[in-house]
This record gives C-alpha cells, structure tokens and sequence, in this order.
C-alpha cells in the first residue's frame, strides 16, 4: 500500500502532476527523496513552478498522473509520495552563528 501525504482539498488523482526527474542518457529517471524517518519517497507538484521553486530551475519534469507514478515506485519498494512539499528547514546564512575556534591539544 502506497501513502500519499497531502493538504486537504486534494485534486482528482488522475490530474497530471509534475515529478522531479534526471536525465541519464537518453532516459529519465525519477528522482527519490528521504522523509524525515529516512524513508524513500517521490515527489509530486501541482505545478512545474511550485517544483522549480523548491528544486532550483534546472531541475526536470515529467507530467504523470497518481496512479501512474504508483505503479512505477510500487515494485521499487517506495511506499510515499508526497504533494507539494515545503521546504521545512531553516534559512542558510553566508555567516556562521559564531566564530569557528580551533580546540588546543591538552597536554
């Protein structure tokens, strides 16, 4: 059984949704992701701007509907898909927190 984690007032299953891809040769292949209990998952947008938001503006996609993006984790052993995700981490600073200290060998 496949989990999809979703906001409530979720689309039709069958509307195309855009899914993180990479190019290997002539082939794209999907792009996995870990969720925090280090789970594999795949990632789905409801747009190729929400997708390249999070994912910068090289990153591929592929248009696929649920079901089809089911069947193609589902013998991989990927059991979530998450819609439209955040990003949850905090913001990076170009600036440490504090200055950086090298520790002193005791002697």
């Amino acid at each position: 059984m496949t989990s999809t984690e979703t906001a409530p007032e979720e689309p039709d299953e069958h509307t195309a949704r855009y899914v993180p891809v990479r190019s290997v040769g002539t082939a794209s292949v999907l792009r996995f992701f870990r969720r925090r209990d280090g789970s594999r998952c795949v990632l789905a947008f409801g747009s190729a701007a929400d997708a390249r938001e999070l994912l910068g503006p090289e990153q591929e996609l592929i248009d696929l509907a649920l079901p089809a993006l089911r069947e193609m984790i589902a013998p991989l052993g990927v059991r979530h898909i998450v819609l439209d995700p955040k990003l949850v981490a905090p913001a990076v600073t170009d600036t440490p927190q504090r200055p950086f200290t090298a520790l002193e060998p005791q002697r």
